[in-house]
């Protein structure tokens, strides 16, 4: 029978509450797509034993860690002792469904790792277009591993900036577009907070890219090519795809890929040859161990262009 008052508690009541379509598991543990904090598993009872006063305890101590961590207050339901009476919970059924509903939801965040700073310097003379990218990959131990960092409220924040490295107004233009673009804040599960730059006109800034919307076809976030006069065809794009996919339980990928690209035309007709020194780097907010523990691991961080 369903788990209410005036009923015996069963061991499929208690399962059903852990393992049932969207119930504690799924958030908790490993859980599939946008769902699961990858924490151990709660066990099921054999459906011929009695359900424990531990057993329950386990229950409502997970579902408190859960909610906790998504909104910084628990389900209001405190966990049996061994030896006491195991009444019905009233509010049980609506704080594992709140932990299911709230499962994208956190209070905190954890610490920040600054990335390394990876600075190139491409260029290109007067006679010739200039065709730059340079990638910056994050990449996580596993796919799961990734999901479960932007599941319990990892983000990754990436930075780029440019100087001039020759002394003209074909570099210069290129150099305020990079540092117009500025860098992506707040990369999460489904959403970005943007550029990080300011100034010029941006064409695009898509804030509903995240770790869930990922392909192998780079996907553009930040486009600015708003730039009058001669180097009116300048552009620079900030895109997201990662590497190699791979959907275990879900998942997008164990990589996630940051790629800034720059191109100008051929400028042999005002002899401005082309140099900028790019900066790029990814920094990494951890999600929050006070009511989870840390599975997710720390990522790599690799550069590579072309």
């Amino acid at each position: 029978m369903a788990y209410s008052a005036g009923g015996l508690i069963e061991a499929t009541d208690y399962n059903n509450l852990i393992n049932g379509t969207d119930q504690l598991n799924t958030v908790w543990a490993v859980g599939n797509a946008a769902a699961g904090y990858g924490q151990t598993t709660i066990t099921t009872v054999a459906t011929s034993n009695t359900v424990t006063a531990t057993q329950w305890a386990t229950l409502i101590n997970r579902l408190n860690s859960v909610r906790n961590h998504q909104s910084g207050v628990g389900s209001g339901i405190t966990a049996v002792t061994a030896g006491a009476t195991i009444d019905h919970l009233g509010t049980l059924q609506t704080q594992v469904d709140l932990a299911y509903t709230n499962r994208g939801l956190f209070t905190a965040q954890g610490s920040t790792t600054t990335g390394t700073t990876d600075t190139t310097t491409p260029s290109a003379d007067a006679t010739s277009a200039f065709s730059y990218f340079r990638d910056t990959n994050v990449t996580f131990s596993s796919a799961n591993a990734a999901r479960y960092f932007f599941n319990a409220g990892g983000q990754i924040n990436f930075v780029c900036s440019a100087t001039s490295a020759v002394a003209n107004a074909r570099s210069d233009t290129l150099r305020d577009m990079v540092n117009q673009v500025g860098g992506l804040s707040a990369f999460r599960n489904t959403t970005n907070g943007g550029r990080s730059g300011t100034g010029g006109t941006i064409v695009t800034n898509d804030t509903a890219f995240g770790y869930r919307n990922l392909t192998t076809i780079p996907g553009q976030i930040i486009v600015d090519n708003d730039v009058a006069g001669t180097y009116a065809t300048h552009n620079v794009i900030l895109k997201a795809f990662c590497n190699t996919p791979d959907t275990t339980d879900g998942s997008i990928s164990a990589s996630v890929v940051f790629r800034v690209s720059a191109t100008a035309p051929a400028d042999d007709a005002f002899g401005g040859t082309l140099g900028i020194d790019l900066s790029v780097r990814a920094d990494i907010v951890f999600p929050s161990t006070t009511h989870l523990t840390n599975v997710w691991g720390t990522p790599t961080i690799t550069f590579d262009s072309a």
